[in-house]
């Protein structure tokens, strides 16, 4: 089974909050995480990004129904991409 790395910015919260994984989803290129007491306060201190984050209650149909959480884009995972190695002979 394959894992995938948690995003850099989901470390970050996590050692500096003792956040669980459980409050965390990425979605394409964007991480969501569930505004525990503290977190706005670190991103305000510390994500260069602050003013690009937006806030959303979690629906009925999820684990974070009725919670206000935060969607940061640009700070989930990237898909990999693999680029052919330049053709020594051009």
């Amino acid at each position: 089974m394959t894992q995938t790395k948690k995003p850099e910015l989901q470390v970050k919260l996590q050692e500096a909050l003792g956040l669980p994984d459980s409050d965390f989803h990425c979605r394409e290129t964007d991480l969501y995480v569930v505004a525990r007491p503290g977190v706005l306060a670190w991103l305000n201190d510390n994500y260069e990004h602050y003013d690009n984050i937006t806030a959303f209650v979690g629906q009925d149909s999820n684990d974070w129904a009725g919670l206000l959480c935060l969607d940061i884009p640009f700070a989930g995972n990237w898909p990999s991409k693999s680029f052919p190695d330049p053709d020594p002979a051009e």
